[in-house]
């Protein structure tokens, strides 16, 4: 079920999309894509920039946000006077923007400990959601034509940046490691029987390095990321301790 809304969504979604811009002569279309469509990458495809030839989503989310990609740039090739900009964020938080985040929030406010696949050690990049409204504006003022890949450049390995920012908020949490061998068959069968919080995206990937090269996002729309991965954490820890009562 879940596929088939990720597809719905995000490929017959796009083309929508498109065909109201074009009915509405929309100068400029600013797409929200995915680092998801880099799919299983390698410790030596790190850092990742620009758009490699072949991507290689590897789970239905990622699928779907690749067929979009894919609409965007059949588009771009037929010269229409639409421009558009394919744009493809890392992890993204914010306040607002909770997701997963939510479930972590909990659990350091409640001092519980947080498990994470593998030894933590691989660097681990996010993206504010603001850098991505950044990205969005720039890309249509600018009438950019291709992908952009957007991520804050102040980042560490994802043990350290959580315990700093665990720190940070005064909780007695610890991070612990979870066997990788163990800990992604575990969660495949759990996700398949809908108990997981973790979708195939997360579990796949979380325990791998995972971060973009942004010297040519940073040249092209001028961008410069705003917060550093502890920091986006602990300001959106803290909206999430503000209204922690009115979320379901």
């Amino acid at each position: 079920k879940a596929g088939k809304l990720f597809w719905e969504v995000n490929v017959e979604g796009t083309k929508n999309v498109i065909d109201a811009a074009l009915k509405n002569n929309v100068k400029h279309l600013s797409h929200m894509s995915s680092s998801a469509v880099f799919g299983n990458i390698k410790k030596s495809d790190c850092p990742i920039k620009g758009t490699p030839k072949n991507l290689n989503a590897i789970e239905i989310y990622g699928k779907s946000k690749e067929a979009g990609e894919n609409i965007i740039f059949d588009y771009l090739k037929k010269k229409h006077k639409m421009t558009a900009t394919v744009i493809r964020p890392r992890t993204i938080i914010g306040t607002e923007r909770l997701g997963i985040f939510q479930v972590l929030f909990e659990w350091i406010s409640e001092n519980k400990n947080i498990y994470i696949i593998g030894s933590g050690n691989n660097i681990f990049q996010f993206a504010h959601i603001n850098d991505l409204v950044f990205a969005s504006i720039e890309s249509a003022k600018r009438r950019y034509c291709g992908a952009v890949n957007i991520g804050t450049d102040k980042y560490s390995s994802l043990r350290s940046d959580l315990e700093n920012f665990i720190k940070k908020t005064g909780s007695n949490s610890k991070v612990k490691s979870l066997p990788v061998a163990l800990s992604i068959p575990a969660l495949f069968i759990l996700d398949k029987l809908s108990l997981s919080p973790l979708g195939p995206w997360h579990y796949l990937t979380y325990h791998k390095d995972y971060y973009f090269d942004l010297t040519e996002e940073i040249k092209e729309l001028e961008f410069k990321p705003a917060y550093s991965n502890e920091e986006m954490l602990f300001q959106s820890y803290n909206w999430y301790m503000v209204n922690k009562s009115k979320l379901s």
